[in-house]
Formats: structure tokens, sequence, C-alpha cells
């Protein structure tokens, strides 16, 4: 026997991978890929070829289209021989978003066709192709926009329908004519739009807030951050009030409107032309939603509709009170009574219906000047009810007068703890009054010194003149006197 031996090359360990299943031809692909220059027998693009085809005889079209767009390159006739290939296989729509449209530009009649077979096969992807081929030179813009009238005659699926409308607003605009699609967008069901910024894209490029200007509830059904943020910087397009009562039918979207200009344009809102929405705006929330920050009983409690009443120098405050009433939103009850100068009233409902210890203690504290027989009220209600009363012996600028009124017969837990917290606060506030009485008094017999020094320093005298000294009217002696210079 004759045995015959060579080395082994770069084209027999090709053989080797393509003869592995599945899976050679890509691995025969990386080899030759990386020794393109020592092949003998075999050739990149046949093994390219090998490689996407056994992709898609294994159905794997989306893995085929990502690797066309990185082993076919810039060569157009690769690209058109492939996009066939993919149509018999009917995968255009997995290749359509990777069909280069610079760098080759192919064909128009292969883009035609591709934008053909997707109005026939997948309508949400010829949309999404028409949205990413630009400019419309790509394609026939006439012939597409016939074929797309014509299919919209025919019934489709509702989501197939929403497709297709977009599509043929991608058309309109492709066409300069934004304003027949902005028109087409907005008859569709918010739902079904894929992308609703693209309204708010057509708005803001094409200059189309006329187009809108009533349409304010659409486009909050559209997106309402998206137009939020438009309202709120075309106000020149969409004055406030134009607006609000456009809203008018539909509070909640009314409402959603006044906060947006609450919290994005405060001081557009604070102009006194806009008083009368204040009034609308605390009504809305009273009657829709406060937006708390916490439980109403809270220590911390605070609301979107408190921090409005605190903002706003309009709200008529009877006005709002009512409203709260209505709502029995206790908090706000208590701020504007608190303002209309009906302190006891507010602080009944803080003690009654809310039960803060510790709120009900400020609000003593921020109006006592006012109306003092206010810790009497605060310390009368604590003795009726044992659970206020513990929690504010916590308090110990109040506890000195709660503590020899409370009856020996009532038990409250912790008392111990209370007292020595009273004891030690009491003890603090005495020496801190000692100190400050010290420092006080330094600081007097400092200031003292210092003046007796400046009155007993001499006084330099200057003669104004030579000869006889000048006199006043009465006969005194003008002199002219300085302080004698310091030396530093």
């Amino acid at each position: 026997d004759v045995v015959a031996s060579r080395v082994r090359d770069v084209d027999d360990v090709v053989d080797l991978a393509l003869a592995k299943a599945p899976g050679g031809a890509k691995d025969a692909l990386l080899v030759a890929a990386a020794h393109a220059h020592r092949l003998k027998r075999h050739r990149v693009q046949d093994l390219v070829k090998a490689h996407l085809d056994a992709l898609l005889e294994r159905g794997e079209t989306r893995a085929a289209a990502a690797e066309c767009q990185r082993l076919l390159g810039d060569t157009e006739t690769l690209w058109e021989y492939w996009v066939l290939i993919f149509d018999k296989h009917g995968a255009l729509a997995e290749l359509a978003p990777r069909v280069p449209v610079a760098r080759p530009r192919l064909a128009r009649s292969v883009y035609d066709m591709i934008l053909d077979r997707l109005l026939a096969t997948d309508i949400a992807a010829l949309r999404d192709a028409l949205k990413r081929w630009a400019p419309a030179e790509l394609y026939s813009l006439e012939t597409v926009a016939l074929r797309v009238d014509e299919r919209a005659r025919h019934a489709l699926p509702p989501a197939d329908r929403a497709a297709l409308l977009e599509a043929r607003a991608e058309l309109y605009v492709a066409d300069d004519r934004p304003d027949r699609a902005l028109a087409l967008l907005l008859e569709l069901e918010p739902s079904r739009l894929a992308d609703p910024g693209v309204v708010f894209e057509l708005l803001d490029r094409f200059d189309l807030y006329d187009a809108v200007r009533a349409r304010v509830a659409d486009l909050a059904a559209l997106d309402r951050d998206r137009a939020a943020h438009l309202l709120v910087r075309r106000l020149d397009k969409f004055p406030i009030e134009d607006v609000a009562a456009q809203l008018e039918p539909d509070p909640d979207l009314q409402l959603w409107y006044l906060r947006v200009f609450f919290a994005e344009a405060p001081e557009a809102y604070a102009a006194p032309e806009h008083r009368d929405l204040h009034a609308t705006h605390a009504l809305l929330y009273a009657a829709r939603d406060h937006f708390p920050s916490a439980a109403a009983d809270a220590d911390d409690y605070d609301s979107e509709f408190l921090r409005f009443l605190k903002w706003s120098a309009f709200v008529p405050l009877q006005l709002a009170l009512d409203a709260a009433a209505r709502a029995n939103l206790y908090n706000e009850m208590v701020y504007l009574l608190g303002r209309m100068g009906d302190a006891a009233r507010a602080l009944a409902i803080l003690l009654d219906k809310v039960g803060s210890v510790r709120r009900a203690v400020l609000f003593v504290e921020t109006h006592v000047a006012q109306h003092a027989d206010l810790w009497d009220t605060l310390v009368a209600h604590a003795l009726r009810h044992e659970t206020f009363l513990s929690g504010l012996l916590d308090y110990a600028e109040v506890a000195s007068r709660l503590v020899e009124q409370i009856p020996d017969t009532v038990a409250i837990p912790d008392l111990k703890r209370k007292l020595l917290h009273i004891f030690r606060d009491r003890r603090f506030q005495r020496d801190a009054h000692a100190m400050c009485a010290k420092a006080a008094k330094a600081d007097c017999l400092d200031s003292l010194h210092h003046l007796y020094a400046h009155q007993n320093r001499g006084i330099r005298v200057d003669d104004p003149g030579g000869g006889a000294a000048p006199r006043d009217a009465d006969g005194a002696l003008r002199v002219t006197q300085r302080p004698f210079p310091t030396s530093r």
C-alpha cells in the first residue's frame, strides 16, 4: 500500500467544519474569514451563502437578517440577491429593517417590491419601513400611496387598519402634506398608535398648532406628559383660559391641566388675570382628588390641595372652606380657618376630627399671640381625653400648665418617663436662661467700659484762624474740634 500525506491547510479545516451539522457553515465561515488570503478551493462569498441558506432552512429568519447586515457590507448586488431569497422564504419583514438606504442605495424597484410584499403580508412592518426610509425618492411614492389606499378599502383587523393609517400618514408627510397626516393620526384610537409621539413631532416640525388648538383632550389622550410639556411651552398657541374652558366638560382632565400649570409654570399661573381659575382649581381639588401625601391624622400631613391654598393669593377663602367641608378635608379646613382668623374653630377641628397632638400644639403656638385662650382650650380637651392627655405630656411647653390639673384618678401610661422629660426640659430652660442672662450682663459691662473710655478721651481744639478768635452771635468762642488721630 502507498500512503500519501500532506500538511492540512485552511481549506481542509473549512471542509471539516462544513461536515458538521448543524452550524457547520457558520464555523467554516469564521475560519475562512480569518484566513481568506490562504484559501485555494473555497471562496468567502460561497461560505456566506451557505451560512445564510442554512439559517433560512432552519427557520432562523431573524438571525439570518442580522447576519446580512454584518456580512453583505456595501455590495449592492449581494443585497438585491438576498432580498429575493428572503422574499421566497416569506421573511422580508425581518430583513426590511436592515435593508440599506445609502451605501449602498438599491434600485427603486427593490424598495417598491419590498413595500408591496409588506403591504400584503405585514402592515406593521410596512409602517415601520416607511418611517425609516427617507427620503421618499427611495421608492415610487405615488404608486405606493395608491396601493395603500386600495388596501384600506378592504376589511382589516383593527390593529392592521391602525397600522395602515399610520403608514398612509407617513406617505402624506413624504408628500409634503403634514396636515393630512396629522388629521389621519388624530382619528385613530390612542391605544392603537404605535408611537403617539409622532403626533407631537409633527406639531413641532411643521408648526401645526392651530390645527389642534381645540383638540387638547385628544392630545392628552395620546400622551399626557408630552401634552403637558407642549401646553406649558406654547402658551402663545394654547392660552390658559381657553384650554381650561375647553376641558370643562371633563373635570378630571381640567384638574390635570391646572395641576400641570401649578407644578410647571407657577409664575405664569400666579398672574392676576388667572384669579378665576384659582377658584376653579380649589373646587376641583375638593371635589375630585386633593392628592394627600400622608394619612389625614399624620403629624407630617401634607397634600397638593393644601400646598395650593398656601401658594395662591386669589383663592376665595370662604368658597374653598365650604368645598373642603363638603369633602371632609379637615386639615385644609384648619388652614383656611386659621387664615380667616377663626382659630378657635380651627383648633376644635384639629382636636375633634384630626387628633394630632403635635399639630395641635404647633397651631396653638402659632396663633396664641392673637388668641390667648387657645392654651386653655387645648388643656381642657386633654383633660377629657386620656389618650390625647398622654401625648400632650410629651410637650414640656404645655405640660406645666397641665400637670397640676390632672385628676388623681386618671391613669396615664408611662407617666414617670414623661415627668422626667418635663423636669429635664425645665432644667435645660433654666440653665439656658441663666447662661443667656450672664452673657447679656457681660455684654452690657463691656459696652459701658467702651462708653466710659470714649467719653473720657481728649479732644483736640484748633484755632480756626490767626488773630482774635471768632465768636458766635451770643459771644461764645467758636472753635473747631477733632478727635486725636488714633495710632494703629
